[in-house]
C-alpha cells in the first residue's frame, strides 16, 4: 500500500445501510432515465451482497472449526 491508500472497516450493518441506499439511488436513476449510472449502482450493491454473503460463509466456517 502507498501513502495515500487508506483501508475502510465497515460493520454489517453499515454495510447493509449502504447496500439499502444504493438500492434507493438505483430507483432514482431509473426515473431520470439514466440507465448506465443504474447499472453501476446495481454492480456496487451486488459486490456489496457478495461481500456479505462471503462475511457469513466465513464465520460459519470458522465456527465449525471450534
Amino acid at each position: 500500500m502507498g501513502e495515500n491508500d487508506y483501508i475502510l472497516v465497515v460493520a454489517p450493518n453499515e454495510l447493509d445501510t449502504i447496500r439499502t441506499a444504493l438500492r434507493a439511488e438505483s430507483e432514482r436513476c431509473k426515473r431520470q432515465g439514466f440507465e448506465g449510472l443504474k447499472t453501476h449502482t446495481d454492480n456496487l450493491r451486488d459486490k456489496i451482497s457478495n461481500m456479505m454473503i462471503e462475511h457469513t460463509y466465513t464465520r460459519l466456517e470458522n465456527k465449525s472449526k471450534v
